[in-house]
């Protein structure tokens, strides 16, 4: 009779963050102990998200364990293999896309610009938060793609002061790199969060919120155009937000 084994199933994005997973008997409801030489199962695991698995795309790892009391994990690790031998620890046969809550939501603030060729800025919503300590921006920007896209862009986000400098900046690929431009398909749409925090001795006064996009192997930014007309230094000016006293 053979040995009853576990099954391990994980979501893991870029960083290898979980965001489901589910361990189950190996046929779940018909177990392997009960398989006979040569049948072929058919089962389903369901997969439970975790609450605070954040929108990007995570792969799919599946594993087999025996369960082994000697061991100092208590189990081993069975590594999938084909006729060339050994395929690692895990398979790895998918990947999904979690989105954003606000996937099918109209932004607050519809905003239209032009990014590059393919990328188009539909809207963005912004929650200064100035009363508390440290000083902080919450902005979400709605992108949509025009076609399929073939290089890994990096956005920035800005807050320049009446100064004229750069008191808070955040600059990263799409939803912190778990959904990057290259995965982007022909009319995708993409909700995509910052948490800008000003630097301490931030001035009192007018800030502007900008953002755009670069290559980040040239740094070279991409055109960027509203109501047709190019952007100085290719940079998106969303809106002022004022800091008092």
């Amino acid at each position: 009779m053979a040995d009853p084994l576990v099954i391990a199933l994980k979501l893991l994005d870029k960083d290898f963050n979980v965001g489901g997973e589910r361990v189950a008997t190996l046929g779940d409801r018909y177990p392997n102990v009960l398989w006979v030489p040569g049948e072929v199962v058919e089962e389903t695991y369901p997969l439970r998200l975790n609450p605070d698995a954040l929108p990007g795309l995570y792969r799919l790892e599946v594993s087999l364990l025996h369960q082994d009391e000697t061991l100092p994990d208590g189990y081993e690790i069975l590594p999938p293999m084909d006729e060339t031998g050994p395929l690692g620890n895990a398979l790895y046969p998918l990947t999904i896309r979690l989105l954003d809550p606000a996937h099918d939501a109209a932004p607050a603030n519809p905003f239209k610009a032009q990014i590059g060729e393919a990328i188009a800025l539909t809207g963005f919503e912004v929650n200064p938060n100035f009363s508390d300590s440290p000083k902080t921006v919450s902005l979400a920007l709605y992108w949509q793609s025009t076609a399929k896209l073939d290089t890994d862009y990096t956005i920035f986000t800005q807050l320049i002061g009446p100064d004229g400098q750069v008191w808070a900046q955040w600059d990263n690929p799409p939803q912190a790199g778990r959904y990057p431009t290259s995965a982007w398909i022909e009319q995708d749409r993409v909700v995509d969060r910052y948490q800008l925090t000003l630097r301490d001795g931030a001035p009192s006064g007018d800030y502007r919120l900008l953002i755009g996009m670069y290559d980040p192997a040239s740094g070279e930014r991409l055109p960027a155009m509203v109501d047709g007309q190019p952007q100085p230094d290719n940079a998106v000016e969303l809106t002022t937000l004022s800091l008092a006293p």
